[in-house]
């Protein structure tokens, strides 16, 4: 996987800037059974952010889950393949106390988002995520 990574990232960018238009040098993967979202790439202090989902299945995805830092609450866009557009997607944040496996048995707030956009088959979905102050 450490191999596939670099190479996946690389497509990722390239797909990103060409159909969304969003270009960036730096990528980061998260992967798809990550436990927490420290395990994420997105700093805790990021008020903007985009995330491109991949669905590898043969099947549609209807609901796309990610972890977020925690925070009121955010905003997210979703790229419109048809329309070559941005448009804004409900979107849902759970939120819960991690209780870490350590001898201090600390804990902190992780998050889960749930944004209703489909994701076809085979196919990526890039989304434009905007943290809010909204409750």
């Amino acid at each position: 996987m450490d191999t596939n990574n670099p190479v996946f990232e690389k497509y990722v960018a390239d797909y990103t800037e060409k159909f969304a238009g969003i270009k960036s040098d730096a990528w980061g993967m998260c992967s798809s059974v990550n436990a927490t979202y420290t395990d994420c790439p997105i700093a805790p202090d990021t008020d903007e952010f985009v995330v491109t989902s991949y669905n590898p299945a043969a099947l549609s995805v209807d609901v796309q889950t990610f972890k977020v830092p925690p925070s009121a609450s955010y905003n997210v866009e979703v790229f419109d393949y048809s329309s070559s557009s941005w448009n804004e997607a409900e979107s849902t944040l759970l939120c819960y106390n991690f209780l870490e496996n350590n001898s201090m048995q600390s804990s902190y707030k992780d998050c889960n988002l749930h944004v209703k956009s489909e994701a076809k088959p085979h196919h990526m979905t890039f989304m434009k995520v905007t943290t809010s102050n909204d409750e």
